[in-house]
């Protein structure tokens, strides 16, 4: 058995979770929430799938953001393709400004 297969199961059927996204990518799995985050960067959105509600738009604008990470305490940063800049979004709600936005030089 591979370190892969200890962790998924070959014979496990694939399942499309969405679709109609221009470019997804960028996925992180938020533990607390129990939701998978992922861009669709040409699209400039955040996407946010739960078991419970299915995919739901996250955040727009995301500033073709991309990229992204969990911080320890759960906040999720991307890196903005159109900014040159890292910003740090709330995952509270679609609605959500950036908290955070420090430019890159």
């Amino acid at each position: 058995m591979t370190a892969l297969e200890s962790l998924i199961d070959p014979a496990a059927p694939l399942i499309g979770i969405g679709s109609g996204y221009q470019f997804a990518e960028g996925p992180v799995w938020d533990p607390a929430q129990g939701a998978l985050l992922f861009s669709d960067i040409p699209g400039d959105a955040r996407w946010r799938w739960t078991r419970a509600t299915g995919v739901e738009l996250d955040l727009a604008p995301t500033f073709k953001g991309n990229g992204m990470a969990l911080d320890n305490d759960g906040t999720c940063s991307s890196a903005s393709r159109c900014r040159a800049a890292s910003c740090v979004f709330g995952t509270a709600s679609a609605s959500s400004l950036p908290t955070t936005t420090a430019a890159s030089t």
